[in-house]
């Protein structure tokens, strides 16, 4: 079906978007249905003289009016980077030079809300109520994306600069007038007092924004196509933007995460996984044995030991899940584990952004006994462990197939009775200041058809590789792979007899052997 194969050629591509001109609020935009708001120029700039614009705007804003609550972020008086000071208070409250004035300064694209709309749904949708079906996100960092707008006086009037590298296309535009509108960006904009309008005086391209904070704006753009045999289908791109040099820049990956979910149990922490979350976990020990085989949400797998009354737990798999985060709450003590020594403590299947922080994690088993890994990661990418305690009797801290851009960060790993990394099919792997310690037997670190391995200021000491049992094996052991580099690291009381299989695949810089 033709709106099908729109569809998911705007969702792949929706941040492009921002280079065919913007439309905000009314109900149409000019434009061929299907050409201008989807085909993008190789090079578009606009000083204000300008050139003729892809689509003509509707006037911006909802009708909707009235006051929302006050920020909860705190109001107080700042400077931007020229030394001006930055009026105070409650953004949605400001007045026309109050408003300018707060949105002067340079400012960061970190995230799109894409929204799409059919003929049977409503005309003028509250963007705040979508769900899933009709919504999804993308933050920039995750894009070839770099989109910066600057704003500022001069003289008696404010103007705006931009300029956006999306994909292949370059767009870029100076020294646009700014004026001032009542109203609301869209509708369900936390900000329904005013918004901004940018407009080139010859091209008629129009730019629309407002302010949710003092460090957060936000960019929308409504587009509508109207096919013969589909009607008439709406979509909107909400593009976030925050202030340069703001706290809130420096977490701008909290913005994958839009939801946050409290948890005190493994059955929680099960029914919780989905994507696009947080999830904060209590102090204590999850025990996923446990947990009631009917657990987990519908990205969690579990396999069961049907041999046993009610079917207790085996394995637990996270699959096809994006921007997951399982996060220690401040200062506890939190420990997930499992008591099969068959199968890895957690496995994550087909999954993109997923992190663990401040986590330990092992199997509850005498040692040697393990068939399974603490980790396991199959066909990922963009997997992150920092901060965690991952030990034995499990075969391998981590255990990677098919894994892209894996970082491990001052984690610890010790205990496990096969070696501490094992790497298959994998590319781009970063260890940095993490402790490998009392791992024991075979290789300790493993890359098989692997390339882009990294250590960096990481500690290797009382590790055991036994080769009375596995004469073969090395400290590291590569086959087809590429070179495993190791930067600022520490080797001591480690016992093997060779560095690595393939004496040319091993890179040390600034490292010391105390053996």
């Amino acid at each position: 079906m033709k709106i099908k194969k729109i569809m998911t050629f705007l969702a792949m591509s929706c941040m492009a978007v921002m280079l065919a001109g913007c439309t905000s609020g009314g109900t149409q935009g000019s434009g061929d249905p299907g050409t201008d708001q989807t085909t993008q120029t190789d090079t578009n700039t606009d000083d204000g003289s300008g050139q003729d614009g892809t689509q003509e705007s509707d006037n911006a804003g909802s009708d909707e009016a009235g006051d929302t609550a006050k920020d909860e972020d705190g109001q107080e008086t700042s400077d931007d980077q020229d030394g001006a000071e930055k009026p105070a208070g409650d953004v949605k409250k400001a007045s026309e030079d109050e408003a300018e004035k707060m949105l002067a300064g340079d400012w960061v694209m970190v995230k799109e809300w894409y929204y799409n709309y059919g003929p049977e749904d409503e005309k003028d949708p509250d963007l705040s109520k979508a769900t899933d079906d009709n919504m999804s996100a993308t933050l920039a960092a995750d894009e070839p994306a770099d989109v910066k707008l600057s704003i500022y006086e001069d003289g008696q009037s404010y103007f705006a600069d931009y300029v956006a590298m999306i994909y292949e296309s370059y767009e870029e535009y100076n020294h646009l007038p700014m004026t001032i509108e009542k109203g609301g960006l869209y509708k369900g904009c936390e900000n329904q007092s005013w918004f901004a309008k940018v407009k080139s005086p010859r091209s008629e391209k129009e730019y629309f924004y407002t302010l949710i904070d003092e460090n957060t704006l936000e960019q929308c753009i409504k587009s509508t196509y109207d096919y013969d045999d589909e009607g008439t289908y709406t979509y909107y791109s909400i593009y976030r933007y925050l202030r340069d040099g703001s706290e809130q820049l420096e977490h701008a990956d909290d913005l994958r995460y839009e939801n946050t979910v409290t948890v005190s149990n493994a059955e929680e922490l099960l029914n919780a996984i989905a994507d696009n979350t947080k999830i904060i976990l209590k102090e204590g020990e999850y025990d996923l044995s446990a947990a009631s085989p009917k657990a987990g949400s519908d990205k969690v797998y579990l396999t069961k030991d049907h041999e046993q009354e009610g079917g207790t737990i085996e394995e637990v798999q996270i699959r096809e899940v994006s921007n997951l985060r399982l996060e220690a709450e401040e200062n506890a003590q939190v420990e997930i584990s499992i008591s099969d020594p068959a199968y890895p403590v957690i496995g994550f299947y087909d999954s993109h952004h997923c992190s663990i922080d401040g986590i330990t994690m092992g199997h509850h088993v005498e040692p040697g006994t393990c068939g399974g890994s603490v980790i396991y990661i199959n066909n990922c990418d963009s997997f992150s462990v920092k901060g965690c305690e991952l030990y034995g009797s499990g075969t391998y801290g981590l255990e990677c197939y098919s894994a892209y851009s894996l970082t491990c960060t001052d984690t610890e790993i010790y205990d496990c009775t096969y070696g501490i990394v094992d790497l298959i099919n994998c590319s781009g792997a970063d260890f940095t200041n993490c402790r490998m310690h009392d791992n024991r037997d075979m290789c300790m670190i493993s890359s098989t058809q692997s390339y882009g391995i990294n250590f960096e200021g990481c500690e290797f000491y009382n590790n055991y590789v036994d080769t009375s049992q596995y004469a073969s094996s090395t400290f590291v052991y590569t086959y087809d792979s590429g070179e495993v580099t190791m930067n600022r690291c520490t080797f001591r009381d480690n016992i093997y007899t060779d560095l690595c299989n393939e004496t040319d695949k091993v890179k040390t810089e600034n490292c010391r052997f105390l053996n």
